[in-house]
């Protein structure tokens, strides 16, 4: 997702690395003012409940529901790192 031409945030799947149960590392890529920076944040799920376009788990069940609220709160927390990031960038840059 694109907030701003300072800031992009964007969960993807690393399909490389799918283990016995065939499930993925969600990655996350954050990037600030052109730098980038990507990284797993630790969930792991089924290419195919991944929907890409929203960033979240299809279903219903529980264990969607709780994967669904890690990827918010994962989202929430580099948003919120990435504007400080911005705005201090903005505030000191002579």
């Amino acid at each position: 997702m694109k907030v701003n031409q300072d800031l992009s945030i964007l969960l993807w799947l690393r399909k490389q690395r799918k283990d016995e149960t065939g499930k993925v590392p969600v990655c996350v890529r954050l990037t600030i003012n052109g730098v980038r920076a990507q990284f797993s944040l630790g969930i792991k799920v089924l290419p195919s409940q991944f929907n890409t376009d929203s960033g979240s788990v299809k279903g219903k069940s529980e264990e969607s529901k709780m994967i669904n609220n890690q990827l918010e709160v994962s989202y929430v927390f580099y948003f919120t790192v990435g504007i400080v990031r911005v705005l201090l960038y903005s505030f000191f840059r002579v």
